[in-house]
């Protein structure tokens, strides 16, 4: 869904007018101009088809799959020396 912008002035401030078909004027430079619109079924179809993954998507590692990071040689020396005290 995108918000409806003014194309004169950008805002984002409109008042839907009830005409055939429909449009918004803008409520800052009064400026009339038409909206996209849709039925709500189409709405619904919409949101149901973006909700199914997408084929050959991205498969969830297993928790087990994922490797420890290493800290590095600095890491490793505080640590022994830590561990000495």
């Amino acid at each position: 869904m995108k918000i409806v912008e003014c194309p004169r002035c950008f805002s984002h401030r409109a008042a839907i007018v009830d005409t055939k078909p429909l449009s918004a004027r803008c409520a800052d430079c009064d400026c009339n101009y038409p909206i996209k619109t849709f039925a709500p079924n189409q709405a619904g179809e919409r949101l149901a088809s973006k909700a199914q993954p997408r084929p050959g998507g991205y498969k969830k590692a297993k928790p087990d799959a994922i490797p420890v990071p290493s800290f590095g040689p600095l890491a490793e020396y505080i640590e022994a020396t830590i561990q000495r005290l």
